[in-house]
């Protein structure tokens, strides 16, 4: 019997659809079920920061996601925002090539076009910072993050931002306010037990060491995204795993 063409296509378009299926859902099972530790841990480069001045350069990303995964990091963030932070989307790719763990892009989307270059460069995930948008608009940017297989993280501060969280499944409480970079991790830990019960909760900023950790990871947060603290270390691995505990 002669094979039908159209049949085998098909059949194979199904498996490429299942593998990207698992791609898709990657982020959120990476940082739920970390492979080792009790806790997610999403370690990030960032080339500099307003707060923080200098932190790397670009020669030495691919040696610091690299120790990033030696020390059991489950997924990589990366900072693309130019201006202030230094970097751009190149650096997905760029991490990609070299690194299978899942990468969230945080920059400052403001419009639709941020979300498709965020697919185009190959970002798992994507930050949404709910004080930049009314509830009407922070739910297109999730439904296109969410048509586009990215998955949607909404960033909140206050209880106000709460309000914006929409459909998300994926939250992170940032302990550092944008608008003057305080840190207050007990503002977020409050937030974060409330949240928690609903939400997957990721712990961003302030983590310096293992006892920021585990008062995230009492607050109810499944992971933590440790940034300047992971770029300033001279042995980036041994930092991570000892965040998990390891």
């Amino acid at each position: 019997m002669k094979k039908n063409i159209l049949d085998t296509i098909i059949a194979s378009k199904k498996k490429e659809m299942v593998q990207k299926k698992k791609i898709y859902q990657s982020f959120i099972a990476s940082i739920c079920h970390p492979a080792k530790g009790d806790i997610g841990v999403i370690a990030e480069i960032k080339l500099k920061s307003p707060s923080g001045g200098r932190l790397g350069s670009r020669t030495g990303i691919l040696e610091k996601v690299k120790n990033y995964k030696r020390g059991t990091a489950d997924c990589i963030s990366i900072v693309t925002e130019n201006k202030f932070f230094g970097g751009d989307l190149k650096m997905i790719s760029q991490v990609k090539r070299y690194i299978d763990l899942p990468v969230l892009q945080k920059d400052f989307i403001i419009h639709p076009d941020q979300v498709y270059e965020a697919k185009q460069y190959g970002a798992d995930a994507l930050l949404l910072i709910a004080k930049l948008y009314k509830k009407d608009e922070i739910e297109k940017f999730i439904d296109l993050c969410n048509f586009l297989e990215i998955t949607p993280i909404v960033e909140v501060y206050d209880e106000k931002d709460v309000e914006s969280i929409g459909r998300a499944k994926v939250v992170g409480v940032n302990a550092r306010n944008l608008q003057d970079f305080t840190v207050d991790i007990e503002n977020s830990c409050k937030l974060i037990k409330k949240l928690s019960k609903k939400y997957i909760v990721i712990g961003f900023s302030g983590i310096k060491s293992r006892e920021e950790v585990e008062l995230y990871k009492k607050a109810g947060a499944k992971a933590v995204l440790v940034g300047t603290s992971a770029m300033r270390s001279k042995n980036a691995s041994e930092f991570i795993r000892s965040l998990k505990g390891l």
